[in-house]
């Protein structure tokens, strides 16, 4: 039996850095990774309720081989930082998606994610978002519709 690789990290952390990185990568971000030779380039990272299997292997790939060093272009804060929770993930104040943010105490002068992005924040666009898991929601309207289709006790 294979130990889980994400064990290591809160997996709340791990899922909050995984939607920061799909999120990124479908404006047109890339991951880079020292020691390939060209960038990960991905705009599809969702397929309905998941991950696309493509980002899921290069997760994968990233929490394994190139943790140490690999990071979203336009940052410098590698996955590694990221995902020991000592970072937070913010809204950034321009586009609102998810922005690193050094530990207390730590000063960073990097710029925000999506300060080279001339056609960000674009709101005739759907913006970037994380596999959504819509049977809860369906199920919601179906008992609503339901409840909504019985004869009220008072109506006589």
């Amino acid at each position: 039996m294979g130990v889980n690789i994400e064990s290591r990290w809160a997996p709340e952390t791990v899922a909050a850095v995984k939607a920061f990185v799909a999120k990124w990568l479908q404006l047109g971000k890339h991951l880079e990774l020292p020691g390939r030779s060209a960038p990960a380039i991905l705009r599809e990272t969702v397929q309905g309720d998941r991950y696309t299997p493509a980002f899921e292997a290069l997760w994968v790939s990233i929490v394994r081989v190139e943790l140490g060093n690999a990071y979203l272009s336009g940052t410098d804060v590698t996955i590694a930082d990221l995902l020991t929770g000592r970072w937070e993930l913010q809204a950034c104040g321009r586009c609102g998606l998810p922005v690193p943010l050094p530990p207390l105490g730590q000063a960073y002068s990097g710029p925000c994610v999506c300060a080279d992005l001339t056609d960000w924040p674009n709101a005739e666009t759907v913006p970037p978002h994380q596999p959504v898991q819509s049977e809860p929601y369906f199920q919601d309207i179906r008992n609503r519709l339901d409840r909504d289709s019985q004869p009220s006790p008072c109506a006589s």
